[in-house]
């Protein structure tokens, strides 16, 4: 949209890092099962962008195969969400938005292996700062945790493996298709994982329960898909170009932080002084992580 560009890109990447790191929080305050929330994070996401390019005027239908790549994109998104709520379920929105974070040491040992990107200093302190993250967060007192809290971890972890395929192939596709309006690609990029998320066999052998019980849950469900899917992401896509990968990555690192940070206030997660100082740790991992220099 033409007036976000005329905004600070600054200002809106902090915006956006706001908005999205309280998606964790809108999954765990609804009743509804994982899956049901993430197909309506992304089926009300889609409408909602759906909705704007139709005030704006801009084309919905993009080329066949910009469409594939959106069917592509989605297929990993949602694998991504169904792991990643189902995470927030079993071990809170903070833990699991951290853990799912770790895409960026996975896309830069990527970047390093497959794309021939530079190995640098900041590379090299990530990954033994994600291990002690990790170990203090979860790992001093794994034993100690109920098998589903150990799954939950498990979870958040798949998670950091599948947001990676979802980034990959979408770097892919800005890269190699023609270029489509961004808000018409994320639409169809929500519907698609929409569609699959509606498919029982694909996540779970159980037909998934869609009902929504009351109307609090619609209306969180609702506020969730418009304001993190749509327009948080619109927002975010719309100033990352704008700015710095090295200052983009330090101010998305407020997105963990702060999914970390309401957790603690708003759900009452236990947290000591040694999950402090893991979560700081894995913050300054993601944070060394997200910025590998090109040769």
């Amino acid at each position: 949209m033409q007036f976000l560009k005329k905004i600070n890109p600054y200002l809106l990447l902090v915006l956006g890092a706001v908005i999205i790191s309280f998606s964790g929080i809108f999954v765990k305050l609804t009743t509804v099962n994982s899956i049901a929330s993430a197909f309506y994070r992304v089926s009300f996401g889609g409408f909602a962008f759906l909705i704007i390019l139709i005030i704006t005027k801009k084309k919905l239908l993009i080329d066949k195969k910009n469409l594939f790549f959106a069917a592509l994109t989605g297929l990993f998104f949602a694998v991504d969400l169904s792991f990643w709520h189902s995470s927030i379920h079993y071990i809170g929105p903070g833990l699991a938005t951290i853990l799912g974070n770790f895409q960026v040491i996975l896309m830069a040992l990527i970047g390093i292996l497959v794309f021939k990107e530079k190995i640098t200093i900041r590379f090299i302190l990530a990954v033994p700062l994600a291990v002690a993250g990790i170990f203090l967060l979860v790992g001093i007192k794994w034993n100690e945790f109920s098998e589903n809290y150990q799954l939950g971890i498990l979870f958040g972890l798949i998670t950091a493996i599948c947001y990676t395929g979802y980034l990959l192939s979408l770097r892919y596709a800005q890269s190699h298709s023609q270029k489509a309006e961004v808000s018409a690609f994320i639409m169809w990029i929500s519907f698609f994982t929409a569609i699959y998320l509606s498919i029982p066999s694909i996540f779970q052998p159980q037909p998934v329960n869609f009902f929504v019980l009351n109307w609090q849950d619609g209306m969180i469900l609702f506020i969730y898909g418009v304001l993190c899917q749509a327009f948080g992401w619109l927002i975010i896509t719309t100033a990352l170009p704008q700015i710095p990968a090295s200052r983009a990555g330090l101010i998305l690192l407020l997105q963990p932080a702060l999914s970390f940070i309401w957790d603690m206030l708003f759900l009452g997660r236990p947290t000591g002084i040694i999950e402090i100082i893991g979560a700081t740790l894995a913050l300054g991992a993601i944070y060394l992580g997200s910025v590998v220099k090109k040769k």
